[in-house]
């Protein structure tokens, strides 16, 4: 004997398979449009730098040769990824950035805070970094030999006197 189901648990079963696909297809398709916007600026860049900053102040800045904008791309790897659209935390207060020049002289930026794994390209809206950059990312400046300080490291650090007087070049 084959028993039909209830209406209501039919639709619970269409609800359930809806949620799972918005929040799958929906953060995986934002990063695929992120990761789209960056790469397109650092393969049309004249010059690419990552830099950990606070504030104004450039702590650290590293020029990338053409061989190692290669780097950027890896760290942005095509993944699905996993959230509700829109759910950001509150505390975006970022120390690291990708910035590219084009020939025109014109910067942007991909700004990350590794502090709440939040990110921003230029001047955009915040997002949750995807799940699986989060350790390519901080690879990213690591490999590079700019530090990943803990949030707490920025508000005590004491810079020489020199460091951050030449920030732009």
């Amino acid at each position: 004997m084959n028993k039909k189901r209830p209406r209501w648990l039919r639709w619970l079963r269409w609800l359930a398979i809806f949620i799972s696909c918005w929040a799958t297809v929906v953060p995986t398709l934002l990063a695929l449009r992120i990761r789209h916007r960056v790469l397109s600026a650092v393969a049309a860049a004249q010059s690419v730098r990552l830099e950990e900053f606070r504030g104004g102040e450039v702590l650290t800045k590293v020029e990338l040769t053409s061989q190692q904008r290669e780097t950027v791309r890896r760290a942005l790897p095509i993944v699905p990824d996993i959230g509700l659209p829109g759910m950001i935390n509150l505390c975006f207060v970022p120390h690291h950035r990708v910035v590219t020049r084009d020939t025109a002289g014109q910067e942007s930026a991909f700004t990350i805070c590794f502090g709440c794994d939040e990110a921003r390209v230029a001047r955009g809206a915040i997002f949750m970094t995807p799940f699986l950059w989060r350790s390519s990312l901080r690879r990213l400046f690591t490999d590079h030999q700019i530090p990943v300080r803990g949030l707490g490291e920025y508000s005590t650090l004491v810079l020489p006197a020199s460091a951050g007087a030449n920030p732009g070049g």
